[in-house]
């Protein structure tokens, strides 16, 4: 399975005094979501991509979508099918209101290319998609 990203931009149920002394901890901390209907509508969406890498259009490509302040899944379209060896950072367009979360994949896509059948020796060459920071 592919990992999931969350961009939370209500953190509701966290205890902000806690987190004076730290706002780093704070700022880099997300609310996960609670109900296991919505984590599972979330796991439907980027489980399109099987996390087996390969050259398929399902592995090579985002997924993600919006969850309603109700806890439904609302999902994006998929972003374009990239490819790692020439665009090494695919994307998707994940559109929120400022009360709704959302989330997405990374692809597990990979593209290899070598010598070719029958030849001895020579470097095979593996590209896959970086993440960006």
């Amino acid at each position: 399975m592919p990992n999931i990203y969350i961009k939370i931009n209500c953190k509701k149920n966290l205890n902000q005094g806690f987190f004076i002394a730290n706002n780093i901890a704070y700022n880099n901390s997300v609310e996960i979501e609670g109900k296991s209907s919505t984590r599972q509508a979330m796991a439907d969406v980027v489980n399109q991509d099987n996390g087996q890498g390969g050259t398929s259009s399902n592995n090579n490509r985002e997924y993600g979508g919006t969850i309603k302040s109700d806890g439904s899944v609302i999902q994006a379209p998929a972003g374009a099918v990239a490819n790692p060896k020439t665009d090494p950072y695919a994307s998707i367009n994940t559109s929120s209101f400022d009360f709704q979360s959302t989330f997405h994949s990374h692809p597990s896509g990979k593209f290899s290319e070598g010598p070719g059948t029958g030849v001895i020796g020579g470097v095979t060459s593996t590209y896959s998609f970086r993440n960006p920071a």
